[in-house]
Parts: structure tokens; C-alpha cells; sequence
């Protein structure tokens, strides 16, 4: 059975997908932020984990 690396581990992943509850919840833990905070990262920016990381430290 194959495991899904990105599901688990959120870093290894280039975008953030605000539709799924667990990958939000991952990446407002990883920044020490909301998930609204990413929310609104990633209607600013976009998913990519680069630029949503460079808005969030702003």
C-alpha cells in the first residue's frame, strides 16, 4: 500500500489547498498563523507555499 508523503507531510508540498480542512489546519500549525490568516494569504498570493510564506511574514 502506497502512502501519500504530501498528505502527511504538508513542507513537502509546493501549494497549499484551502479546501481541504487538514492541509489548512497543517499549514496554519507550520506558519504559527490562523487558518483564516492562510485563507486570506492564499487569496492574496495564490496556493504556492513560497509566496504565502513570504506574505505572512510581512
Amino acid at each position: 500500500m502506497s502512502v501519500d508523503l504530501a498528505i502527511r507531510q504538508p513542507e513537502l508540498q509546493e501549494r497549499i489547498n484551502v479546501h481541504q480542512p487538514y492541509d489548512l489546519r497543517s499549514w496554519a500549525i507550520r506558519f504559527s498563523v490562523s487558518t483564516e490568516k492562510i485563507q486570506q494569504a492564499v487569496l492574496v498570493v495564490g496556493p504556492v507555499v513560497r509566496d504565502v510564506k513570504r506574505y505572512l511574514r510581512k
